[in-house]
């Protein structure tokens, strides 16, 4: 647990919940602002553009795969990790890094062999654009695919970003990149998650931010992978359903569900909201006055999804559930989510730090006795 300056404070707490970047948004006049935020969208989105534009001409010089046995990727966070639907290898891409000066983005592919303990750098035609906290999911069938939907990039100096809602497709067997045409996907976001149940993508929840307006997502949407169409998912009035988050988990329970073919389960996540606070204004005699602020809201709720009846619904909790925390890791195992590790924050009461403390513990819940129960791992004898 320690206290760090505010910058650093609110860059790694971006990080944790999966956001990946410190929010720099200026205090601009209000009357200013509404004149002048059209042109500076337009503007930002057109250097962030060029910016793009000389990846692909360099990604173009690359005609055909390529592979090289390569030490292991450079530091970064938010890239994806992703087991081969097929074989006993390891995906990754992207990611990005901050060096206290500039942030960098990566489009890197990798392949690590566990058996032969080996990174490979995979350079492909094509290539989808940098990005951090996209999400890629595998699917096996016929010989494997990598899908990649969403994520964001920024300029160097972190002062102008992109949402990405581009959704590709990676042919493990030919090895050959292709962007989806699919219309009515889910709006530009990051801090999402998609998971592969049945025989669709799921996407789920999600923030976007440019710096301007700061939004969160409790949307749905499934891709059908046969018939290569996106389709929203509207709950019906009045039916229950997770509140915006970004920073969450989901898992799959291949069993579950009304007909035992598949049950999506939802656990965590991260919001923020904005609250009132007093402060004191030595410019008017001292008065106490009222400002909105962000404040970080980190949910403990669970849920599930059925695609067979497409509605949400409030999981059964008792138990040892894990405390207040985000970043987090969760998998599905055996009917069972196993949770480890995170982090809760909490600002400083002078409002100028943050306080942290990280996790190791290990959560697991029962999916059918509906029970958490907090695990002791024992040394090997």
């Amino acid at each position: 647990m320690g206290k760090r300056d505010s910058k650093a404070a609110k860059a790694k707490r971006a990080e944790r919940r999966g956001e990946t970047r410190a929010h720099t948004e200026a205090k601009v006049n209000k009357s200013q602002a509404k004149k002048e935020k059209r042109g500076a969208n337009k503007k930002d989105e057109e250097d962030l553009e060029s910016i793009l534009d000389e990846f692909r001409k360099m990604t173009s010089a690359t005609k055909v795969v390529k592979e090289e046995v390569v030490p292991p990727p450079s530091p970064r966070a938010n890239g994806t990790l992703t087991v081969h639907p097929s074989k006993d290898e390891l995906l990754f891409f992207g990611g990005e890094r901050y060096d206290g000066k500039k942030n960098v983005f990566y489009a890197d592919l990798y392949r690590y062999s566990i058996k032969r303990n080996e990174w490979k750098h995979v350079l492909i035609p094509n290539t989808p654009p940098p990005r951090s906290s996209h999400q890629a999911v595998a699917v096996p069938s016929a010989g494997g695919s990598l899908y990649i939907f969403g994520g964001e990039f920024s300029s160097g100096d972190q002062t102008k970003f992109h949402h990405y809602r581009d959704f590709w497709c990676l042919d493990l067997t030919r090895m050959e990149w292709e962007q989806e045409s699919a219309k009515n996907g889910p709006s530009p976001r990051s801090g999402h998650r998609m998971v592969h149940v049945r025989d669709q993508l799921l996407v789920f929840g999600g923030f976007f931010d440019n710096l301007r307006d700061v939004k969160y997502y409790n949307d749905l949407y499934l891709f059908d992978l046969t018939l290569h169409k996106w389709t929203h998912i509207t709950p019906e009035p009045g039916a229950p359903v997770p509140s915006p988050r970004s920073g969450f988990q989901l898992a799959v329970d291949p069993t579950g569900g009304a007909d035992s073919q598949g049950l999506v389960l939802l656990y965590g996540g991260y919001f923020k909201k904005k609250v009132a606070m007093q402060q004191f204004d030595s410019h008017k005699d001292k008065a106490q006055v009222e400002e909105l602020s962000d404040v970080g809201v980190e949910y403990r709720d669970l849920w599930t999804f059925d695609p067979s009846t497409g509605r949400w619904d409030t999981a059964k909790k008792s138990g040892a559930a894990p405390s207040a925390r985000s970043g987090f890791v969760m998998v599905q195992h055996r009917r069972r989510l196993l949770v480890w590790g995170g982090v809760h924050d909490e600002d400083t009461p002078d409002g100028e730090g943050l306080v942290s403390t990280f996790y190791n513990d290990l959560h697991v819940y029962a999916i059918e006795a509906g029970k958490w129960f907090e695990l002791t791992v024992a040394a090997r004898k």
